[in-house]
């Protein structure tokens, strides 16, 4: 019976051994992870087998590559689109209002507003996928400056005042008193990730106010964090639409983009910018 036990041992030892190697090279394979393949010099199902993973995660590494090529390529493409669809916009924006301010006709005036109008919304759309692009490639590096947080707000509401003025909507930017004014960093794209918030909430709210706070979350000595948070009385969403909210070309179902249009990235750019 020990002789039998012994030889059993030292079979099947080695090749729970061998087994549970494997499965920690799966594990570690499984999370993301770079580990050297784990190639059994056997002769049995158990070397096969290690031979069958190895051979699988290379092929999964590869496409891995390609696919990020592929995303590569079109991130790139849509970047180098988006600036040469823009330059001409901004021409057809420049040429429409200077063609307004030199007609008094009431019908022209109405032509050419409808023209100005359609091409700030188009080169909002070309804005937003330049920016997903940048950003979604690792291009877009974020500014280290001096600014004041009540100048950046004051540029914010004076952009929205008027889309604002034309809903019949109140606006209020509130920022408390511990909050400190002067900082470092990159005022552009703090202002833009504001913009997005209160442009969307502008968007779906059709009475009442949209709200706009600043207050400190923590004061870390040399550094502080800031919350900032939108709040607006508008249409709202079930539990369900806002676990897909921060997804790129998502939004809450079909019949928002044909109501309210746009094209999902603005609260993904937000989270990319956050």
């Amino acid at each position: 019976v020990l002789l039998s036990f012994i030889g059993i041992y030292r079979v099947v030892n080695p090749a729970a051994r061998d087994i549970s190697r494997l499965a920690e090279y799966a594990r570690v394979t499984g999370e993301g992870e770079q580990a050297a393949p784990v190639v059994l010099d056997r002769q049995d199902e158990v070397g096969g087998l290690s031979h069958s993973l190895a051979g699988m995660v290379a092929s999964l590494t590869e496409m891995i590559g390609m696919a990020r090529q592929a995303t590569q390529a079109k991130s790139d493409f849509l970047a180098r689109m988006s600036h040469e669809i823009r330059t001409p916009m901004n021409v057809i924006i420049g040429m429409a209002h200077l063609a307004m301010q030199a007609t008094k006709d009431k019908r022209q005036l109405a032509y050419l507003g409808k023209i100005h109008g359609a091409a700030e919304s188009l080169l909002g759309i070309i804005n937003d996928i330049l920016d997903f692009s940048k950003v979604e490639a690792g291009k877009m590096s974020l500014e280290s400056k001096a600014f004041r947080i009540s100048g950046m707000l004051t540029s914010v509401y004076d952009l929205l005042e008027g889309k604002v003025r034309e809903k019949g909507l109140d606006l209020t930017f509130t920022q408390d008193d511990d909050v400190p004014d002067a900082i470092i960093g990159d005022s552009l794209r703090l202002s833009q990730v504001c913009i997005n918030l209160c442009s969307n909430a502008l968007k779906f709210t059709e009475n009442g106010s949209i709200a706009l706070r600043v207050e400190l979350a923590e004061d870390l000595g040399e550094s502080v964090r800031l919350r900032f948070s939108v709040r607006d009385t508008g249409i709202g969403m079930t539990a369900e639409q806002q676990e897909g909210i921060f997804e790129a070309f998502s939004q809450a179902d079909g019949s928002t983009t044909r109501r309210f249009g746009g094209t999902g990235l603005g609260l993904a750019i937000c989270k990319l910018l956050v």
